[in-house]
């Protein structure tokens, strides 16, 4: 999913030349490869990133594709006029010690907004931002920071107005550590805050979240359509969507992504995102201060996110790639004294036979209330209860049902697959049993009792 919704961006500083400078080295290196497509690639840049360097679209560059332009052309960059831009994510950082906005009253905590993002001068910094951003005031009214702004609509080549409302004060409650996991774990980033997910429990979830935050109105959709066969489906698709408050989405069509389909809804808060990204940030330092219950819907949020049960092997695995989030992840799961491993693309929680049923229990109790996935709920009760076999197991007992002794072999054929895990559950829950050398496989009364 990380490819379909805008994301951070790797900080890296802008290059700024003179006038036509740009446009003049990019034809330069145009006529190194004689094509868009072979300069871009040498750049690594997208053809139609490169095509506005050549055109005279763009007044700055990064500094790494400056880099390289050079060295193609074999030019000592020091030889020419140019300033260098620092990047926003650098000069825009909330970097307020988080014992300085966080409040604890009654037992609960408050992260104060104010603190944050005025008396740390950070909304009198997005003043500097001449051409993106004009007319920038905030006020309080009634215990919210109200920001008034217009803002430049590339699309449209022109400004829009804005506005964005925060709390003053930001309770870190269940709700919010739940969504906070699971804009981690799914969630897009950027100015845009929501997720990307299929499951509509969590999108109506995140529907009614950003209404605090927002108007319905603004709280936009996405269809996401990855594969050709599935334009079909787009009304029933738009169907769904308003079933859980999405109205009028959009569809874009990635025919290079991963899977089928998926679904996306978000609002466009730059300083909401800007908190979240804040207590992600702080979360280590914040975690051991937080309650059972806020731990567990940060956990819960991540887990319907990211998470899945492998009844092959009777575990529970939470998926994740991205170097900082595994840092955290891993932090967390070790002070919550899980046992686990990390096996470079998965968390892999009760892996060892042993301490199983002790990271099993602590799960029931720590992160199973707060689920919304209602499907990985299900999964997850089921293990729990001793129940390793997927619906999708029904097959394999179907067909040895209607050949009995059937091996490996024959079943790989038929099925056009391995199913070496699926057959090793399902001996193990005694839905079949084995005879002689090779294997032959036969159903049992309890797999009878499953395909009636």
């Amino acid at each position: 999913m990380k490819n379909l919704i805008r994301m951070n961006k790797t900080c890296n500083k802008r290059i700024v030349l003179g006038e036509g400078t740009l446009q003049e080295l990019s034809k330069e290196v145009y006529n190194v490869f004689g094509s868009y497509c072979k300069a871009a690639k040498a750049l690594s840049l997208s053809y139609t990133e490169f095509w506005k360097f050549y055109n005279g679209k763009r007044k700055s560059i990064p500094e790494s594709t400056f880099d390289k332009m050079c060295e193609i052309l074999q030019i000592n960059k020091n030889k020419l006029n140019f300033n260098i831009l620092e990047p926003i994510e650098t000069r825009f950082t909330l970097d307020v010690p988080l014992n300085k906005c966080l409040i604890k009253k009654d037992g609960k905590f408050f992260l104060n907004v104010k603190t944050l993002l005025v008396d740390s001068k950070y909304l009198d910094k997005l003043k500097e931002l001449k051409g993106l951003i004009k007319n920038f005031n905030y006020k309080i009214e009634e215990n919210q920071l109200i920001i008034n702004f217009e803002v430049y609509d590339r699309g449209k080549k022109n400004f829009k107005k804005k506005i964005d409302k925060l709390p003053w004060l930001l309770q870190l409650n269940e709700e919010l550590l739940y969504f906070l996991g699971l804009r981690f774990g799914d969630g897009t980033s950027g100015s845009r805050v929501g997720i990307i997910n299929q499951n509509l429990d969590l999108l109506k979830f995140c529907v009614n979240f950003l209404e605090k935050f927002s108007e319905r109105k603004s709280i936009e959709g996405l269809i996401m359509i990855y594969d050709k066969s599935e334009l079909q489906n787009i009304q029933a698709y738009k169907i769904n969507l308003e079933s859980v408050g999405i109205f009028n989405p959009k569809v874009i069509k990635n025919y290079k992504a991963y899977g089928k389909y998926s679904y996306a809804t978000y609002i466009n808060n730059n300083f909401l995102s800007k908190i979240l990204e804040y207590l992600i940030m702080n979360m280590k330092e914040l975690w051991n201060s937080l309650s059972l219950e806020l731990k567990g819907s940060f956990l819960a949020g991540i887990f319907d996110a990211e998470g899945n049960v492998n009844k092959w092997d009777g575990n529970i695995r939470i998926s994740q790639l991205t170097p900082n989030k595994v840092d955290l992840i891993d932090f967390i799961l070790k002070q919550e004294k899980y046992n686990f491993r990390y096996d470079g693309c998965n968390f892999v929680i009760g892996n060892l036979k042993k301490t199983r049923t002790e990271d099993f229990k602590k799960f029931e109790k720590q992160i199973l209330p707060y689920m919304k996935n209602k499907l990985k709920i299900k999964e997850v009760i089921e293990m729990f209860n001793g129940n390793l076999i997927k619906p999708s197991f029904n097959e394999i007992v179907k067909i040895i049902f209607q050949r009995p002794g059937i091996t490996q072999k024959e079943l790989k054929e038929i099925l056009n697959k391995r199913c070496d895990r699926e057959l090793r559950a399902l001996i193990n829950q005694n839905y079949l049993r084995i005879v002689d050398y090779p294997r032959k496989y036969f159903i049992t009364i309890k797999g009878l009792e499953c395909i009636k």
